[in-house]
C-alpha cells in the first residue's frame, strides 16, 4: 500500500555530511506527518512536521514525560515536534539547526 502527504516536507541537513537516518510518513494526532529520524551521541531524535491547520490548538512550548523530552513550534505554515531521550538543551540545539 503506498502512501502520501498532502504536502512536501523540506529534507533538513544539519552539516554536509548529516542527513537524517530514516524518512517516513505518520499519523499522529489524526494529522499525517512526515518523520524525519536523527542521530546524536547513539540516541535518536524524531522530528515530524506537517501543515499548520488554524483549527489546531497550539501546543507550541516543550516538556519531558517518562524520560522523553519534546520541543514542538510553528515556522511559515508548518508545524515542527522534535522528541527524543536526548537532553532539552540538545533539542534547543538542533531546533536552532533547523531554524537556519
Amino acid at each position: 500500500m503506498a502512501s502520501s502527504t498532502s504536502f512536501l516536507p523540506c529534507l533538513i541537513f544539519l552539516s554536509k555530511d548529516s542527513r537524517s537516518s530514516v524518512e517516513r510518513l505518520d499519523i499522529i494526532d489524526s494529522h499525517n506527518v512526515a518523520a524525519l529520524v536523527y542521530s546524536r551521541r547513539k540516541h535518536f531524535i524524531n522530528l515530524f512536521v506537517w501543515p499548520y491547520q488554524e483549527k489546531e490548538t497550539d501546543l507550541t512550548g516543550s516538556g519531558s514525560h517518562q524520560g522523553y523530552n519534546w520541543l514542538r513550534w510553528q515556522s511559515g505554515e508548518m508545524q515542527f515536534c522534535l522528541t527524543s531521550d536526548v537532553s532539552a538543551t540538545d533539542l534547543r540545539e538542533l531546533k536552532g539547526l533547523i531554524r537556519q
